[in-house]
């Protein structure tokens, strides 16, 4: 780990400082006035964590709104997030570039820094604890929660990733608002313009397949297989669906043998974040890992269809009435594939594109998409 210059570790995290720091007095939600600025650090986000943390940011800008909101982030949302004005600034963690930014952050001396992050790891906490806010708040995670002056107890077992989110935001006195994303005329725009240069792939009502995801879905454990996405698009564009695939530029490897074998359209890298979001809309369904694709269809309220291996469901399932899982048995629920015999192709390599096409039909007629779909 990388640490700012004059600043070594033993410094950074020697009892004295620490008991000090930990009986502060500051509580920002004891009868303070709203913060005049604040720093949210969603350090190692993705597309699908900060969707999830969308409504606390929103939040924010209902109960502050004269708070001057910095975002310093890896998602690939910055942009988006900024422009519909959630945000003031945005600070782009590329590579996982945290500390180089230690010291122009410090100067700003925020009056509230929070760190959403929820595991076990101390690098963001100890990079919040230095910054020299006049209140931090984390998660009291263990090693985390010493480095916060406000501690937000989180629940491992049983809770959503959201319901720990709304956690916090209550801690702050923050509204958890849980709206859909917003997307702008422009998106939209952008959005249509894509779709009507679409060639060969029908005219029937579109359906999108989500097959990548981060690079910890790059294991046969969490990603259900090519082959299988390619033979359920050709089974939708035989039923008069018009199929699109889906990703950012790394993928295009993935995507595109799935477009070429399953008569699909491959959109890969030729939309931002926004306008992934406004193709989404205009979908019926969309299929995915369990994903940040997936999550955003799913704060959009667009019925979704995925698959979870590895993954802890109690935390990370979509939430929305139309969302469905599929897992190669109920026992995969709770599990983690590390801990699996049967892991690999052995785990979603076994949920047949037959049956997924059967439940993605099952969808499209409960919500009257298709009448030709069986």
């Amino acid at each position: 780990m990388n640490h700012p210059e004059g600043v070594p570790l033993t410094t950074a995290v020697s009892c004295k400082d620490c008991q000090s720091f930990l009986h502060s007095p500051y509580n920002v939600t004891m009868n303070r006035p709203p913060p005049s600025s604040l720093l949210v650090l969603a350090y190692g986000h993705g597309l699908g964590d900060s969707i999830l943390a969308l409504p606390f940011l929103s939040g924010v800008r209902k109960a502050w709104p004269g708070c001057r909101v910095t975002l310093a982030t890896t998602a690939p949302t910055a942009a988006w997030f900024l422009g519909a004005g959630l945000v003031d600034e945005v600070v782009r963690l590329v590579d996982g570039g945290l500390w180089r930014h230690w010291k122009r952050l410090r100067a700003r001396r925020f009056d509230l820094a929070v760190d959403l992050r929820l595991d076990h790891t101390v690098h963001s906490a100890l990079f919040v604890r230095l910054l020299g806010a006049r209140a931090t708040v984390g998660f009291d995670c263990p090693l985390r929660g010493r480095f916060f002056s406000q501690r937000v107890r989180a629940d491992y077992q049983n809770a959503h990733h959201v319901d720990n989110l709304s956690r916090f935001a209550e801690t702050l006195g923050i509204p958890w608002s849980a709206e859909p994303p917003p997307v702008s005329l422009a998106a939209c725009q952008e959005a249509d313009a894509l779709l009507a240069r679409l060639r060969g792939v029908g005219e029937g009502p579109l359906v999108a397949l989500a097959p990548g995801g981060r690079h910890d879905l790059a294991r046969l454990d969490k990603r259900w297989p090519a082959s299988f996405y390619a033979d359920l698009a050709r089974r939708l564009a035989a039923r008069g669906m018009r199929v699109i695939v889906t990703g950012v530029s790394q993928e295009k490897e993935l995507t595109g043998r799935i477009a070429r074998e399953g008569g699909a359209a491959d959109l890969t890298g030729l939309a931002s974040c926004e306008v992934l979001a406004a193709l989404f809309e205009r979908c019926r369904l969309v299929v995915g890992n369990n994903s940040g694709p997936v999550h955003l269809a799913d704060a959009l309220k667009i019925p979704t269809l995925s698959f979870s291996g590895g993954v802890h469901m109690t935390h990370w399932r979509p939430r929305a009435e139309t969302a469905r899982v599929l897992l190669r048995d109920a026992n995969c629920r709770e599990s983690f594939c590390r801990l699996c015999p049967d892991k690999g192709e052995a785990c979603l390599g076994r949920i047949d594109p037959g049956r997924v096409f059967e439940e993605a039909a099952a969808i499209l007629r409960e919500n009257g998409s298709h009448s030709e779909v069986a």
